[in-house]
């Protein structure tokens, strides 16, 4: 009886690894196409809380506590696709990052300074090393075994470019924060 109910829970576990390979590949297919900057209004909260229902699974699946400090004020006039992006991109890494490790933590904080919004993205993980630091916004430069190296070059982009912004990291051993900053309207 319980091999039975080990073939299930496999089964389920097998079930959200293709789940997520297929998300994978289709933001991969989403990042190479040219998406037009939307112009409508949109609340950074919203997108960030929207992102962090989507990755819930993940964060139940390795354990993993959230911490979040979150301003509820900051409204955008365009880009909500390519801000979900980045956040997506974002959390997606600090969940790679932290999954292994023991007391699995990722901070997240939205918050104004002066004419910028900042969102900050901590994690517990392993860090990155000094040798991938200087490589790691080019296009196709990965340090994951599965990873394709899209993510973080497309994120960077559209901080420049669709948000008059930037995106910046700080790493050391256990601790690693990056940190989009973005123009508010």
């Amino acid at each position: 009886m319980n091999s039975l109910k080990d073939k299930k829970i496999d089964n389920k576990n097998e079930l959200m690894d293709s789940l997520e390979e297929v998300t994978n590949q289709l933001n991969e297919v989403r990042s190479h196409l040219r998406i037009e900057t939307e112009q409508k209004d949109f609340n950074a909260f919203e997108i960030v809380k929207t992102t962090i229902k989507i990755l819930d699974w993940k964060f139940k699946k390795h354990n993993i506590k959230l911490k979040l400090e979150l301003d509820t004020s900051i409204n955008l006039t365009h880009g909500s696709s390519q801000f979900k992006d980045i956040v997506l991109n974002l959390l997606d890494n600090a969940i790679d990052a932290v999954k292994e490790t023991d007391n699995a933590q990722i901070g997240i904080k939205l918050e104004k300074k002066d004419k910028y919004g900042i969102l900050s993205i901590m994690d517990n993980g392993f860090g990155i090393k000094t040798k991938d630091a200087k490589k790691i916004f080019n296009i196709f430069y990965s340090t994951k075994e599965q990873g394709n190296g899209i993510g973080l070059f497309i994120a960077n982009k559209y901080a420049k470019e669709e948000f008059a912004g930037s995106l910046s990291f700080k790493s050391k051993k256990n601790s690693t924060t990056f940190t989009f900053k973005f123009l508010l309207a």
